[in-house]
């Protein structure tokens, strides 16, 4: 559910006891902290307690930098936190890189920010962008948050700021809204658009909170049950802090002493909620393990199963070694990365092996498979750990002695497994190599993120899209590319008048799992009824539409061939029937719908 919790926020004095205590209450799965540059307490101590307390939590540390004073230079800022990013490598990965931008630091006295007009978001992106890349050479096992907005023009920033927050590791959000908003698109649920935006970009929500004046935290709690709950159908949010522990919450107004009663309610009422296990994004594509994303400056000095490896060392080959192309040594201490989305499920030192990390990843066809890569010099991944393809999760080292020493010259042992084994399995026969282990070069290639080649999506606006003529029909400004149209569902009884049908031109003959974009407005039926032809047969999906805001929806996995009929079609017809009630009328949306290959070849 990625339930987590805005840690104490104050640089003057260390966290009480309280703080501690309620957070234990909360069971949170993210903790919010702020790193300050010159702080009055042991910062250290506090994460490393934290640590210890929640060992399986994400903790995000923001970087909170005063700008009142004037905006701190790229230099001066990295050289003020990099003491502060150092000392506090072994308990925090993930760093957010300042915090709401947007704001005005002369203005009303806020501490932080550049300003929100055109000209000072480029002066931030500017300024980010320098530091990002002093970040990223100074300290490359930490991950970097592009900073959470104000709710305030902040989608004008994301626009304009889109290219420079892509070129982080993740998009920090901040939710906050009044009233009934908290599950508005443009509030509540901001996060959605910055999904639109930025399908591939994992977002973690730094601040979430209720800021509706008067309104007592009593009253807010079922209301931040309900954001929570809506939040944990949106598996790209790594994580969500709610800002009670560092912030108004836990104040009664007295001389600025906490309120502790009203936060240990709160983390009482969110530590009872269900959680189901964070699951990693389905892969999307592999990449290769080093160089990436092509292996460039390297090459496979010995493969799978090969007859020569057997001659040599009488044992058959389970995967790959992966050498630089200096040959010797020259590449010990190279980054080693994760070859596609996953979830780290082993890792440990083994005695031959020496360090091992084995990843398993979902398929878009609900299979799983691993990858296992050895030898390392460091492990930079905990167990657990969800990963990205991309992510640096060790370096390249070598194979151990008996006594523990280095032996041979320093590669990289990469496997790509179909069926789960212990993570030392050595010496099968042939025959159960080949069956239980994949070929990694073919497996990658044949599994490259090429959306291109893979993704056939038709809109509503494009060819292959067709309707019926009616004169019930309206467009709609949300949705895929900005345009979508509606209108009134209706019951069988009343009969259809509007229908659209979507028709694809398949490229290579495969399974392919359809989705269609529910768009965030115009959209509040609870039963559109897709109706999927497919090489075999048909079916029909009942989508429950409002629940989703500019969101694609899965209609399934089907078989499709370059020459059968295939095509999605979507009527008015989903027996709500047309009143003359607007509270009881429903509208149905007709938008974008998409063929994503998952496996070529007629299966």
């Amino acid at each position: 559910m990625n339930v987590g919790i805005h840690f104490s926020n104050r640089y003057w004095e260390p966290p009480a006891e309280e703080h501690f205590a309620i957070l234990k209450l909360a069971r949170p799965e993210t903790i919010k902290t702020l790193v300050f540059p010159a702080p009055r307490f042991d910062q250290v101590a506090v994460h490393r307690r934290l640590r210890q307390e929640h060992p399986d939590a994400l903790i995000v540390a923001r970087l909170f930098a005063d700008m009142n004073g004037g905006a701190w230079s790229p230099a001066e800022f990295v050289e003020h936190f990099a003491p502060r990013i150092e000392e506090l490598q072994p308990y925090v990965t993930w760093f957010e890189v300042h915090n709401e931008p947007n704001l005005d630091p002369q203005a009303a006295g806020y501490s932080e920010g550049f300003g929100s007009s055109d000209a000072d978001i480029d002066r931030f992106i500017a300024w980010a962008e320098e530091v990002l890349a002093a970040l990223r050479r100074r300290f490359p096992w930490a991950r970097w948050v592009f900073p959470g907005q104000a709710p305030h023009r902040y989608t004008e920033f994301w626009n304009r700021a889109l290219p420079t927050i892509l070129k982080f590791d993740a998009w920090g959000v901040h939710c906050y809204w009044q009233g009934d908003q908290h599950l508005h698109p443009y509030y509540g649920k901001c996060y959605t658009y910055a999904h639109y935006l930025a399908p591939q970009m994992p977002i973690i929500i730094t601040e979430f909170g209720d800021a509706t004046p008067g309104r007592s935290p009593a009253e807010k709690i079922p209301i931040y049950l309900e954001w929570l709950r809506e939040l944990e159908k949106h598996d790209y949010v790594m994580g969500s802090a709610l800002y009670i522990l560092g912030g108004t919450e836990d104040w009664n107004g007295a001389g600025g002493r906490p309120n502790f009663e009203v936060t240990r309610e709160m983390a009482e009422a969110i530590g009872r909620l269900g959680r189901r296990p964070r699951q990693p994004q389905v892969a999307d594509g592999f990449d290769f393990p080093v160089g990436k994303p092509d292996g460039v400056g390297y090459y496979v000095a010995a493969g799978l199963a090969e007859e020569s490896y057997y001659q040599r060392f009488g044992a058959w080959h389970t995967g790959e070694d992966w050498n630089g192309v200096g040959g010797g040594d020259t590449d010990e201490g190279d980054p080693v990365y994760a070859a596609a989305h996953g979830r780290v499920l082993e890792l440990g030192r083994y005695p031959s092996w020496g360090n091992i990390v084995l990843l398993e990843h979902r398929l878009r066809d609900g299979r799983r498979i691993w990858t296992q890569y050895a030898h390392l010099k460091d492990i930079l991944v905990k167990k657990g750990d969800l990963v990205r393809r991309g992510d640096q999760i060790g370096t390249i080292g070598h194979m151990i002695d008996k006594d523990g020493n280095p032996k041979g010259p320093a590669h990289l042992h990469f496997e790509v497994r179909a069926h789960l084994m212990p993570p030392d399995q050595w010496n099968l026969p042939r025959e159960d190599v080949l069956r239980f282990y994949l070929h990694p070069t073919d497996f990658i290639r044949s599994h490259r993120p090429n959306y291109e080649s893979l993704v056939v999506a038709v809109d509503d606006v494009g060819a292959g899209f067709s309707r019926s003529d009616s004169r019930f029909w309206f467009e709609g400004d949300a949705g895929y590319d900005g345009h979508c149209y509606w209108t009134w569902t209706v019951s069988e009884e009343q009969g259809e008048d509007c229908w659209a049908i979507w028709k694809p031109v398949i490229p290579k003959t495969g399974l392919y799992e359809v989705f269609a974009f529910i768009p965030s407005r115009n959209a509040t039926t609870r039963r559109a009824r897709y109706k999927i032809v497919h090489r075999r047969g048909e079916a029909v999906v009942e989508v429950n539409q409002s629940e989703y805001n500019d969101e694609w929806v899965s209609l399934g996995v089907y078989a499709f061939s370059t020459v059968q009929p295939a095509y999605v079609r979507l009527s008015d017809v989903t027996g709500e029937p047309y009143t003359r009630e607007r509270s009881r009328r429903r509208q149905i949306a007709f938008d974008a719908v998409m063929w994503v290959l998952v496996r070529a070849g007629d299966s």
